[in-house]
């Protein structure tokens, strides 16, 4: 089979509400989504800026002198330190378990308008030490599987960075094209699994692969590359998304010029760095019970396991880099805080998540939530039944039973748009 016909597999799926009416652990996971709301601020990421540290003060003179949208040079940084951090072998284990460690090994995918400054900030970044020279792999001329173990092998441990990663992820999704083994084998480098191929000449073996993945590219083209399967299976699931959008507040006509200072930026690094005295820094039982209350805020429902633990396993990679970026490098313990931390990252990844769905109908379903919400008010003021039959028979988006007792659950448990935000 080609490269799937993605706009026919739409209309084959229908609008989001019926996909998630049979689907319930799609149906578990929008209401996730729903709950994660970040609150209205001056830039909704300062929420996951911890202050007075060197990622708050690149993402200041971003702020101060550029129109670029700061989560990009927040999430080009973060990820930055996560390939230098592998490079040194650092880690975290946790305390009284039989749990693998965890490595700082993101995955995120950052989407933006054309010309957003993407490649711009990266260089600009990666320019502050030499400690970031070596970190890249640039797989964009990687067309095939074997080519991609062979890099793999001597790129370990390291950030894989994919401007326009629209049409790397494109040809991943071609089941029979000649990339399509490298879905397989991102698998096994996101569980940190042996990957092994073999050639005519010789078998290439790498052991305990873990790679940090930067994806670039534009949020327009990304958006009508993927089907409601692809935003719900388990490959896509392993990626964050973050929608990078230009401030209103800075329009590109004050900005005809880009200086960017990055005075102190290279101190500043130099002491996270010196700071960094373990290889392999331990999440106790304290911090992770900690961390479960932040969970507990954002994730009020019952969720999908598999969906849960991809959540849990990026929290511990999010918190031992928090800890780094907070300058804490010296305590062996990661603490509660850095959990907090990364809680907030993620309400942020998880509202974008939403918001890219609006493309196969989330707008549609949030204003068929607003409705039922209305009329249930009113009904209950009536002190008449509220039941799927009258949710279909008054709202015309709702067309079916099931599909009204899919809304029902969406707002059993206050996940409606008006939710409270984390």
């Amino acid at each position: 089979m080609a490269a799937r016909n993605v706009s026919t597999k739409k209309r084959e799926q229908g609008n989001l509400l019926d996909y998630i009416s049979r689907n319930d652990e799609a149906l578990e996971i929008v209401k996730i989504m729903l709950s994660a709301r970040p609150p209205e601020t001056l830039w909704r990421g300062v929420i996951a800026v911890p202050p007075g540290t060197l990622i708050e003060a690149i993402v200041t003179e971003f702020e101060r002198s550029t129109n670029i949208p700061l989560e990009i040079p927040f999430f080009v940084f973060f990820h930055i330190v996560a390939g230098y951090l592998l490079q040194r072998g650092v880690s975290i284990k946790f305390e009284n378990s039989n749990m693998d460690e965890a490595l700082p090994d993101p995955w995120t995918v950052l989407l933006s308008s054309s010309g957003s400054g993407k490649t711009l900030t990266y260089k600009t970044i990666a320019g502050v030490s030499d400690d970031f020279k070596n970190l890249e792999w640039d797989v964009s001329g990687i067309a095939g599987a074997a080519k991609f173990v062979e890099d793999l092998a001597s790129h370990n441990n390291t950030l894989m960075v994919r401007d326009e990663f629209n049409e790397f992820y494109k040809r991943l999704l071609d089941e029979r094209g000649p990339m399509a083994e490298i879905r397989d084998y991102l698998l096994r480098i996101y569980s940190n699994q042996t990957v092994e191929r073999s050639t005519k000449k010789e078998t290439i073996t790498v052991e305990k692969p873990a790679v940090a993945v930067l994806g670039m590219t534009v949020y327009e083209c990304f958006v009508r590359l993927l089907s409601l399967d692809d935003m719900m299976n388990g490959f896509a699931q392993r990626f964050s998304y973050i929608i990078a959008q230009k401030d209103p507040k800075r329009p590109a006509r004050n900005y005809p010029i880009y200086r960017i200072n990055r005075m102190g930026w290279t101190e500043q690094w130099n002491k996270l760095k010196d700071a960094i005295k373990f290889t392999q820094y331990i999440s106790t039982d304290e911090a992770i019970q900690g961390y479960m209350i932040s969970f507990n805020a954002l994730f009020r429902d019952d969720i999908p396991e598999s969906f849960m633990r991809r959540i849990m396993w990026r929290a511990h990679k999010y918190a031992l880099l928090y800890h780094i970026l907070r300058g804490r490098g010296t305590m062996q313990e990661i603490e509660a805080e850095d959990y907090g931390w990364a809680a907030r990252i993620l309400s942020l990844q998880l509202h974008d998540a939403l918001t890219l769905l609006t493309e196969h109908g989330a707008s549609d379903l949030e204003k068929t939530i607003r409705s039922a919400e209305t009329l249930i008010t009113k009904l209950k003021r009536e002190n008449r039944p509220v039941n799927a039959r009258i949710l279909v028979s008054n709202i015309r988006a709702i067309k079916s039973i099931q599909e009204a007792r899919t809304i029902l659950q969406l707002l059993s448990s206050d996940t409606s748009p008006r939710a409270r935000a984390f």
